[in-house]
């Protein structure tokens, strides 16, 4: 106990005999410390609010679009809810289409966050998914809550745009996002709502709804009730705006043709007899193509459409057996006569028809320029004479005709040496798919010398009315990809859409000879828009 007592008293001693400077360079360390670590908090502080606006951007960001795609959700139940039932079918009623412009709702996020939505639809005659917003602005119908639109429109055009409260240091409008899309009405008329029909001077052709009057070249109007025509199952051009509801009757171009070698084209009632040839029409295969008929029903003279003034507003539109005039019709003014309405795969098997596209449905797959080693083959106007029924030389031209087997699943065209009308005994170009996405199908190879190994690019299933909106009246390779219109074709002055490959995915692109109302609503073109 002695020795311990001892020792403590040394080390306490030695504690008492220090300077202090250990204490010192403790407390220092000490402050070093507090400095790197409160150095340490400030940098994580700072890293913390650098990531925090961009964090809330982007979440912000997210539920806007979300808002907006709620705005779509909620236009589009407006439109489809604007029915009356009449018996024990449902009708759209015009009267209860909804009339937005800038319509507000609220959506509410997860975290509490109150977004809202902004909705505006325009209603139009024809499609506007490809036109300018100053297009539309200026085309759009006019919309009364209560009464609708003066007449039923063909498609809506819906935009939304969704929002959120401002974050900050950001502009108002910085994370809001907006959207638009193309509904198309379904309508148990056929699917011509009307187009223009140009000539090479950039003039239109332009008719009047009083039986008699001269048919007119006029400045282009799309959209003009004067300047909207449909092109027939019958071969009439009828002017749009005079058929009745149903869309029978109206008022069709007609050329009453006497002694005389040139006429002027007016307006007459349409025929329901189908034998009055003063008012059938065929598609020429000139490019560009012409209007013309045989209004005697002698199929060894032949008049066609032309202006006896070209480039002069208001100069008549004539037929003669002299000088023709070139016109670019529309898609929309329709394919005539062009494809079928057969509906399983059985009945087309093996049978020739011309494939009209349902989303240009005045356009035909078309080997270009009748050459079947072109690598980019078109979409064309549907070409056809009034007297095919009665003439093997009337009928259409061999690039423009397609024969599907059901057996060995090949598709081919029978290619003639020159631009001649269509014959089974011609040699078969059967038809070939890259297996590429966007691919340009190809038409280089004679049936008869496929291999086996090579089979799976030529084999191709035809759907018709499978059920099912999405499949029907498809075109599909071996490898699960779609017969599509494709990219329009630079190359070509008139700019018609290429035929590719694609992804399967229901749209009207993808549909080839399908009925002229599928009996569906279809919403497409939906894209997003920058706000600014």
């Amino acid at each position: 106990m002695t020795m311990i007592r001892q020792m403590v008293r040394r080390v306490n001693s030695a504690r008492r005999g220090g300077t202090g400077s250990d204490q010192g360079i403790a407390m220092l360390i000490v402050i070093m410390a507090m400095l790197v670590l409160s150095s340490l908090s400030l940098l994580a502080l700072s890293a913390i609010v650098v990531q925090a606006e961009p964090t809330q951007f982007q979440k912000k960001n997210v539920q806007t679009i979300n808002a907006a795609e709620a705005g779509l959700d909620a236009g589009l139940a407006a439109i489809r809810n604007g029915t009356y039932v009449e018996g024990t079918t449902t009708y759209g009623d015009r009267a209860q289409l909804p009339c937005w412009n800038g319509y507000t709702g609220q959506v509410g996020a997860p975290d509490g966050t109150n977004l809202t939505y902004s909705v505006t639809i325009q209603y139009f005659k024809s499609d506007p998914s490809e036109q300018t917003a100053a297009w539309r602005t200026a085309n759009a119908m006019a919309c009364t809550t209560g009464i609708g639109t003066s007449t039923t429109p063909t498609h809506a055009f819906l935009t939304s745009a969704g929002t959120g409260a401002a974050l900050t240091n950001q502009p108002a409008a910085a994370g809001n996002r907006t959207l638009q899309s193309v509904y198309t009405f379904s309508s148990t008329n056929p699917n011509l709502p009307g187009g223009l029909i140009k000539d090479s001077s950039g003039l239109c052709y332009a008719g009047s709804a009083t039986i008699g009057n001269p048919v007119t070249m006029q400045t282009c109007l799309t959209g003009a009730d004067t300047q909207m025509w449909a092109y027939t199952s019958d071969y009439l051009l009828v002017l749009t705006s005079t058929r009745a509801a149903d869309g029978t009757g109206g008022l069709c171009l007609a050329a009453v043709i006497g002694s005389a070698s040139s006429v002027g084209a007016t307006m007459r009632s349409c025929d329901t007899s189908g034998t009055d040839y003063t008012q059938k029409w065929g598609v020429s295969n000139s490019d560009p193509v012409q209007f013309f008929g045989h209004l005697k029903a002698s199929y060894s003279t032949q008049w066609c459409l032309g202006v006896t003034s070209p480039g002069t507003v208001g100069g008549a539109v004539s037929a003669t057996t002299s000088t023709c005039t070139g016109v670019y019709p529309t898609a929309q003014v329709g394919a005539g006569a062009a494809g079928t309405t057969l509906k399983t795969p059985a009945e087309v098997s093996g049978q020739p028809f011309q494939w009209v596209n349902y989303q240009e449905f005045g356009r035909c797959l078309d080997v270009t320029s009748w050459v079947v080693t072109t690598v980019s083959q078109i979409l064309y106007p549907c070409k056809q004479d009034p007297m095919a029924a009665a003439i093997l030389a009337a009928t259409p031209g061999w690039n423009e005709v397609f024969v599907w087997d059901a057996t060995s699943k090949h598709f081919w065209t029978n290619k003639d040496a020159s631009s001649k009308p269509y014959l089974a005994t011609n040699p078969a170009y059967c038809m070939k798919s890259q297996n590429t996405e966007g691919g340009y199908v190809l038409f280089g190879t004679l049936c008869t010398s496929i291999t086996a190994s090579a089979d799976p690019a030529y084999t191709w299933t035809v759907n018709r009315d499978t059920g099912d909106s999405k499949t029907s009246y498809t075109i599909v390779d071996s490898y699960g990809r779609c017969l599509a219109a494709g990219p329009k074709n630079a190359s070509n002055a008139s700019a018609y859409s290429s035929v590719v490959t694609a992804t399967c995915n229901g749209g009207g692109g993808q549909k080839w000879n399908a009925p002229a109302n599928l009996g569906t609503a279809l919403i497409g073109d939906t894209a997003e828009v920058a706000n600014h």
